[in-house]
């Protein structure tokens, strides 16, 4: 009998022990699956920084491939110009302008081009004295210095031009006619212009000169005189 309860005492002790261990393995268990969700999120915000900082690097790519797209479309740009193709507005050109002054324009495209900062940015008119040619005036601008002015150019005439700022002197006028706001054709019959010493108003020996008004509304004309050609800025 006494060899019965030695045995049980055992089993009792026995028992006790092995739920003390259940219960440390239980808080073991407890603690890795928390340090193992820890460690997930950890993995988690670390994959977010992962992708933030390839979007960076994406980024910090495209910016340092900007200088050479853009040399890309300057070279492609310049390419069209040579190959004599026009973009933009200048494709209505060959709708107003007659082929012959368009060969000349391009054989000037190393030059001048024509802008449309201004609007109209080219006119029709009869600027001789006998009015026996159409002229055509375009609003150009140099290609190197980017210093605005006008080319004179005859229908009859295409090869003959005279251009007035975009680099050149003229008369009176300066070589930059930037500050010029707006142009248009005048029935000379409407203006005076001085003639002779005595600075006496008359009207231009022609059929119609162009009117030019700077952007503080100074106004100037642009005839022929019998033959050469003036500029005359004739005050307010």
């Amino acid at each position: 009998m006494k060899h019965i309860y030695i045995f049980f005492f055992f089993i009792l002790i026995s028992c006790g022990s092995s739920k003390e261990e259940i219960t440390q393995y239980q808080s073991q268990i407890k603690a890795l699956n928390e340090n193992n969700a820890s460690l997930q999120n950890q993995l988690k915000e670390q994959d977010t920084e992962l992708k933030s900082l390839n979007n960076l690097v994406n980024l910090q790519r495209e910016n340092d491939s900007l200088p050479q797209v853009i040399q890309e479309l300057d070279t492609k740009r310049s390419s069209l110009r040579s190959n004599e193709m026009m973009t933009g507005f200048e494709t209505t050109l060959p709708n107003h302008l007659p082929s012959g002054v368009l060969s000349t324009m391009k054989s000037l495209s190393d030059q001048y081009r024509i802008i449309s900062d201004i609007n109209p940015f080219f006119l029709k008119l009869n600027a001789a004295a006998d009015g026996s040619c159409g002229d055509y005036m375009l609003r150009i601008e140099h290609v190197v210095t980017e210093k605005k002015g006008f080319i004179l150019l005859k229908e009859c005439n295409p090869e003959w031009y005279l251009v007035l700022g975009a680099g050149s002197t003229f008369q009176n006028i300066e070589d930059d006619l930037s500050g010029i706001a707006t142009f248009y054709v005048e029935k000379s019959e409407n203006v005076k212009v001085s003639y002779g010493s005595e600075g006496k108003k008359v009207n231009p020996p022609t059929r119609e000169v162009v009117m030019f008004y700077s952007s503080d509304r100074i106004p100037a004309v642009f005839y022929s005189d019998e033959g050469p050609y003036k500029w005359e800025w004739i005050g307010d």
